[in-house]
């Protein structure tokens, strides 16, 4: 099994990540889910979650 860590700056990290792992051909996003907690997440959103819904490519989260 090939893999790649990776690290993703900007200012949308959730439009990053997916365009990294489509132009890259990958197989499968592996993301942590840091708990923020459900009000935090609903005010500010939440990097997991959008990438969960908007990848084409499979995700995996991990908490």
């Amino acid at each position: 099994m090939k893999y790649e860590l990776v690290s993703v700056t900007g200012t949308d990290p959730a439009k990053a990540i997916i365009d990294m792992a489509v132009k890259g051909k990958y197989d499968l996003i592996v993301i942590r889910s840091r708990g923020v907690g459900a009000v935090h997440a609903l005010v500010l959103g939440s990097v997991c979650n959008r990438i969960s819904c908007e990848s084409p490519v499979n995700v995996l989260i991990v908490k």
